[in-house]
């Protein structure tokens, strides 16, 4: 081969696999998610329902990458041997919806895919004091996070736990917390912001919580989803302790999204709150356990992420109103009376401060109002 031939070979080769590096980007995919175990009633005795939450990127994720099943395994905590895999069918998929959906920004946009299986767990086989855990892995989360280290190559291990069935008398039944469906809100930085990650529990029992590291869990970019395809293969399947994710300097379980007030969780509502000064990409972990006569039964995580923009300032506008003729306006709290007899004419005029913004102006009183809008 000639040194020209030689050179243009050379040339192909970097541009393939330069090419390679898009997808290698696209198959980061995760969001976050959870698990939950849902008793069936007394008409199906120890008949539970297995889901799993997946939030997915929308916007970078890699269609590829997602499953048609998912095969959890569950696991005894005692001593972490593993009992049986569950291969969950999809059930549904739906975008998440914004609290103020004319405001969500088109660079974070989450997808819920919803997986899902009935099982009997048997009362013999689930009889141990200490409880047991169910336990899904999969690689790679989304590559923009900006509060771990190597997003795109972090796995995601989701994780709970539940009680034995029959390690008491009468049987103990059980259904784990369910968190409410999230919404796809951002945050501003330097004001404040709070997020409904509350959960509600079909057994009553009493639910506390508290911000954790995410699971990581052992799944890698050469071992993405250990448990596909084989719901009967032990070895495919990893018991905890889970490793967890590593944080970026100054991140913290307790710092995921830095601010004058960092995102924190309230411990007995579940309500999220934060003022983050830093612009970003944030995953976290909120851990929910469940008590019952003071004694924890169970417990689960839900990973999930926020994204902290700098807002444009958006003043309220102000509204002035005057009588027809009158050389000056109304001030506040001037109280005015009408009779459904008299015929008034009230002229409104409405100014933005910001600059090059539309204003709605709604009739929501029943009253025909004369408008004059200055820009």
């Amino acid at each position: 081969m000639t040194k020209q031939y030689r050179s243009f070979f050379h040339f192909l080769l970097l541009v393939g696999l330069l090419a390679l590096v898009p997808v290698m980007v696209k198959a980061t995919h995760i969001v976050g998610g959870e698990i939950e175990l849902q008793y069936l009633g007394a008409g199906r005795p120890f008949t539970h329902r297995v889901n799993l939450n997946l939030y997915f990127d929308q916007l970078t994720g890699n269609p590829g990458a997602e499953d048609a099943t998912v095969v959890l395994g569950i696991f005894r905590k005692r001593d972490n041997v593993f009992l049986s895999g569950l291969e969950l069918q999809k059930t549904g998929s739906s975008q998440i919806a914004s609290t103020l959906p004319n405001c969500t920004q088109a660079s974070q946009i989450t997808r819920v895919i919803r997986y899902g299986l009935d099982v009997t767990l048997n009362a013999q086989a689930f009889n141990d004091p200490g409880g047991y855990y169910i336990s899904w892995e999969r690689c790679c989360r989304n590559g923009g996070i900006s509060n771990i280290t190597s997003p795109s190559g972090a796995a995601s291990a989701f994780y709970l736990e539940f009680p034995a069935i029959s390690a008491t008398s009468p049987a103990l039944y059980n259904s784990s917390p369910v968190f409410k469906a999230p919404k796809g809100d951002y945050i501003c930085l330097n004001r404040p912001f709070v997020f409904d990650f509350s959960a509600t529990d079909a057994d009553g029992d009493s639910l506390v919580y508290s911000m954790a590291t995410p699971y990581n869990g052992f799944s890698d970019r050469n071992n993405s989803n250990p448990g596909v395809g084989t719901a009967t293969v032990t070895s495919q399947f990893f018991p905890g302790p889970y490793p967890v994710i590593g944080w970026n300097a100054g991140y913290s379980a307790t710092n995921s999204i830095p601010g004058s007030v960092p995102l924190q969780v309230n411990p007995r509502t579940g309500i999220l709150s934060v003022n983050a000064s830093r612009a970003g990409l944030f995953v976290f972990s909120v851990e929910v356990v469940e008590y019952r006569r003071g004694v924890a039964i169970g417990r689960v995580r839900r990973d999930y992420q926020l994204q902290a923009i700098d807002c444009p300032v958006n003043d309220a506008p102000v509204l002035l109103m005057k009588a027809q003729g009158a050389s000056s306006f109304y001030r506040p709290g001037t109280i005015l009376t009408l009779n459904d007899t008299d015929k008034a004419c009230l002229t409104l005029f409405v100014t933005d401060p910001n600059a090059n913004q539309r204003i709605s102006i709604t009739n929501g009183s029943g009253l025909l109002l004369g408008l004059a809008i200055t820009p």
